[in-house]
């Protein structure tokens, strides 16, 4: 038996659907939140049971693909929120990339080090965020995309307790709740509106912040 060599693979990486493809994949829309009629026992329509997801007995016939039981592979439905939501496994990763903004004027608090990360990733210079330096450029000259890419959100987590330096507004602590919700405080630079006890707090929290990063 012939084999032909049609390429090789070279890596492998994991990402999220879009939500574009997410309703191009999906074949309904979930707009009740009841999952089975209490007097037939089947899914309701549009539930989160719905016939068109799958068959969930040794009997049924999938209302979309017309499978058995045993055939069926099973089919995603979506659900369209009514306000913007952040993924829970993405919590880590935005929590970062804010801490990295300044909330008066919402531009990055220092971008040179991510525009030298971005320029090593290919992204042409008419697109970076800021001026790249050629001190950067040369520390990392010679790292993998992933490990850009992580150096490039650790320092962007690290953001400055003093004004910012394009508008002059004062800096903003930034920290979650059990990871569910983030929550904005100013920060005096003298210190007068902040205890010991929450600068201790919110520095351990940047250094578990970046650890995590290391990982």
């Amino acid at each position: 038996m012939n084999r032909t060599n049609v390429g090789q693979i070279a890596g492998l990486r994991y990402g999220f659907y879009s939500p574009d493809e997410i309703r191009r994949l999906s074949v309904r829309k979930v707009t009740n939140d009841l999952a089975f009629d209490k007097f037939t026992g089947r899914g309701v329509d549009g539930g989160l049971h719905d016939v068109n997801f799958g068959v969930i007995g040794y009997s049924e016939t999938c209302a979309h693909c017309g499978m058995d039981f045993t055939d069926c592979p099973g089919h995603c439905g979506h659900i369209e929120f009514s306000k913007p939501v952040f993924n829970p496994f993405m919590f880590d990763v935005l929590y970062k990339i804010v801490k990295s903004f300044c909330f008066g004027c919402f531009r990055l608090y220092s971008a040179e080090y991510l525009a030298s990360a971005l320029y090593l990733l290919g992204a042409p210079v008419s697109k970076l965020p800021g001026k790249m330096k050629a001190l950067e450029i040369k520390e990392l000259e010679g790292l993998s995309g992933d490990d850009l890419r992580q150096l490039a959100i650790r320092n962007l987590a690290t953001r400055p307790r003093a004004p910012c330096k394009l508008c002059g507004s004062g800096s903003w602590g930034l920290r979650h709740i059990s990871k569910q919700q983030l929550v904005l405080h100013p920060i005096s630079i003298a210190g007068g509106n902040r205890s010991k006890a929450r600068m201790k707090e919110e520095l351990e929290e940047d250094c578990s912040d970046l650890l995590e990063g290391c990982k």
